[in-house]
């Protein structure tokens, strides 16, 4: 994980947080709320469906706002922040997903690969906060989005157990 939080560090480092806000930056906000995530190999669900390259946020929301008929509803959580592939030469912002069932995190965007390692640091959020965000804005994705306003006040107060999953 030192990869991620090293980056995340110098990122930070370089926007500090204006008078009055929590956090500077979005990497800042994930050294103090985020979760490090090593991914494991795709989960024996038939649900779980590699999606298309480049689609990261709207392939792990996907996942996590399953229709109510489907069996694995609730079952992933989304996950957004940075995360590092061996292959890349930096972490790149990115989403994936937890596991509800096995607490473990799954990418239904990037191939594992061989033998490559993907570790990360992301923000586990509450399911009915993505639906919302998602039909708000029309994006998948919360800090690639251009809801500045919205992201202002996350910044600015930090996320809290309205938006914001416990991991166990």
């Amino acid at each position: 994980m030192d990869e991620i939080d090293n980056f995340l560090k110098m990122l930070a480092k370089v926007q500090p947080p204006p008078k009055g806000f929590k956090h500077g930056s979005y990497a800042d906000l994930l050294l103090s709320a985020g979760t490090s995530a090593v991914i494991s190999p795709p989960p024996d669900d038939p649900n779980f469906q590699v999606g298309v390259a480049g689609g990261c946020y709207g392939n792990a929301g996907q996942l996590a706002l399953l229709p109510v008929s489907d069996l694995s509803r609730n079952r992933y959580q989304y996950v957004e922040g940075y995360a590092f592939k061996g292959d890349l030469p930096i972490p790149l912002a990115h989403a994936w997903v937890r596991d509800r069932q096995t607490g473990l995190f799954h990418d239904p965007t990037w191939s594992m690969g061989d033998s490559l390692k993907i570790i990360g640091r992301g923000i586990v959020w509450k399911t009915d906060f993505l639906r919302e965000w998602v039909f708000k804005t029309e994006f998948w994705g919360i800090f690639g989005s251009d809801e500045w306003k919205q992201l202002s006040l996350i910044l600015k107060h930090g996320v809290n157990s309205d938006c914001v999953a416990t991991v166990c």
